[in-house]
């Protein structure tokens, strides 16, 4: 973000910090993780297709002589292979699809296969992103990942609950064991800890000790979950202080009344109430023909509804 005192360009529209403006530019550069052959700056900011990202914005940029390989400046150091909160598996930067038009798996719009993209080695060409998609800030972590082993997997975690014997359980954020129990009578007084709404359900689970009581819903949602509104992963953790503007879900910006899922990183102070964190995709709402997606929007968005 430029602020302060800045250079600006008139015809392109294009802001530099005075230091920025200073600095050299390499004239040749190699980067192999992008391209095989060496790069030569090209000083006119003419309106050329950048073949990592498939994008036509009149970037500085480098070419390469030897063929028709064109790369943004901001693009020769792009990532190899990255983890997003858009999918559960480590995603991969190639040169070009196998199929010349493919959905983009966080905006969802078509992807031109003759560019560069990120795609999925477990899932083969089944899931791709744009470029410039994966790298924007809410949905990767500004991670390398190549060469680095994957040591935290959140399938792995133990589950939120064990079994004591049927119909008993022992909940990981409570101190007493939960009885199932059948929900019989309407009682307005009756809310579950996790979500704080109605006990509405046929089943929940309640203290035999005290008045915590859980939807059977709420009982199973995971230790951590990566959710797609965040690039690091979310841990549930308990949470009784409604009123605190600190608690307040970065979803729906509502207080968060029962437990929130929480990004460690406390830089981030990202956090999610139960109901905006068990939210998944594709949404089918009966009132619209295609599948939903959730968005981050950068500007306001008119609810149709």
């Amino acid at each position: 973000m430029a602020r302060g005192l800045i250079y600006h360009c008139a015809v392109y529209q294009t802001f530099m910090h005075p230091i920025c403006a200073m600095k050299p530019i390499p004239i040749v550069i190699d980067q192999q993780k992008i391209h095989d052959h060496p790069l030569t700056f090209f000083p006119r900011q003419n309106s050329l297709i950048c073949n990592v990202c498939g994008s036509l914005e009149k970037y500085p940029t480098y070419i390469c002589v030897r063929c028709n390989f064109v790369s943004h400046k901001g693009c020769v150091e792009s990532p190899h292979t990255i983890k997003i909160s858009r999918h559960h598996h480590r995603i991969s930067r190639v040169s070009s699809l196998q199929y010349e038009k493919w959905p983009c798996g966080v905006c969802r719009q078509s992807i031109d296969g003759n560019y560069g993209a990120y795609t999925c080695n477990e899932c083969g060409d089944y899931y791709a992103v744009h470029s410039k998609c994966a790298l924007e800030k809410d949905v990767w972590d500004g991670e390398e990942l190549k060469g680095v082993p994957e040591k935290d997997d959140i399938a792995q975690d133990a589950p939120p609950f064990c079994k004591i014997f049927e119909g008993v359980v022992h909940y990981f954020l409570h101190d007493h064991h939960l009885r199932l129990e059948k929900n019989i009578l309407y009682d307005e007084n009756k809310f579950c800890e996790a979500c704080a709404m109605l006990i509405f359900e046929d089943e929940f689970y309640s203290c035999a000790e005290c008045d915590f009581i859980l939807h059977e819903t709420c009982l199973k949602a995971h230790r951590r979950i990566q959710h797609a509104l965040h690039p690091h992963p979310l841990t549930l953790k308990a949470n009784n202080n409604y009123v605190s503007s600190y608690s307040r879900c970065d979803a729906c910006r509502r207080c968060c009344g029962g437990f929130v899922y929480e990004c460690p990183n406390q830089e981030c102070e990202f956090k999610l109430d139960v109901r905006c964190a068990l939210i998944s995709e594709p949404f089918d709402y009966q009132g619209h023909d295609h599948p939903l997606f959730l968005l981050n929007p950068k500007t306001s968005a008119l609810c149709k509804v």
